[in-house]
């Protein structure tokens, strides 16, 4: 092989190290980092029941990727303090407005709150009866009835448990520290048809009265 043939071969040989080279240290130079844009959502401190009034303390905002916020986030803790939940809420969940709803729209429709295949009752009750006016939307109840046997002799039954307690009056929200007391003289409950009938009977034929079980116990709401 003559010089000439030699040279060639050797810079088309040098020229493909050289291209080598350079792709390889295009590789290894870092890129830069591109900016997202960020932008802040309401998300959940904490798990937040359905029917609980929404407070400051309850949420905080995140920042997270424009593109991920979901059309109906909220993004102003102010606009939603006071609201109602309307569904469960998870610790860490994104506050979406259809989730939520306001006390007056709430109090509107008791029908919205029933759940399927349930039926809701109102029960006259007085101060004594109803635990002195302490039982909020939302508890879980006992009924007991009182009812006078064929002797006149008073005779004291548990006739339902753990009943959810759908409204005190025209009431359907709980009560927070900045609502003046108001005495009450009905408690609405979410009952079986046949379960509604029983306690109307009760209610007719003799006296109720209404245990009310601790929120601290979570089996309750099972």
């Amino acid at each position: 092989m003559n010089a000439k043939v030699t040279l060639i071969i050797s810079l088309f040989l040098g020229a493909i190290t050289t291209f080598m080279f350079f792709t390889y240290m295009q590789k290894q130079t870092p890129q830069p980092v591109v900016q997202e844009d960020l932008q802040p959502v309401i998300v959940a401190k904490q798990a937040i029941s359905e029917n609980t009034i929404i407070t400051a303390e309850m949420v905080e905002e995140m920042l997270v990727p424009t593109k991920t916020v979901h059309p109906n986030a909220t993004i102003d803790v102010s606009a939603i303090e006071g609201m109602v939940a309307i569904a469960t809420i998870a610790k860490g969940e994104t506050l979406l407005i259809n989730h939520l709803q306001k006390v007056e729209e709430e109090e509107k429709f008791i029908s919205r709150k029933i759940k399927e295949g349930y039926r809701a009752v109102a029960l006259g009750v007085n101060f004594v009866q109803s635990v002195s006016n302490l039982i909020e939307p939302e508890d879980y109840v006992d009924v007991i009835a009182t009812i006078k046997d064929d002797k006149d002799k008073l005779i004291s039954e548990l006739i339902l448990e753990k009943v959810r307690v759908l409204a005190v009056d025209r009431r359907m929200v709980e009560s927070d520290n900045n609502i003046e007391f108001a005495a009450y003289s009905s408690v609405t409950l979410e009952l079986k048809a046949l379960d509604a009938v029983k306690a109307i009977n009760a209610s007719e034929r003799g006296n109720i009265h209404f245990i009310v079980y601790s929120k601290v116990n979570s089996k309750v709401a099972q």
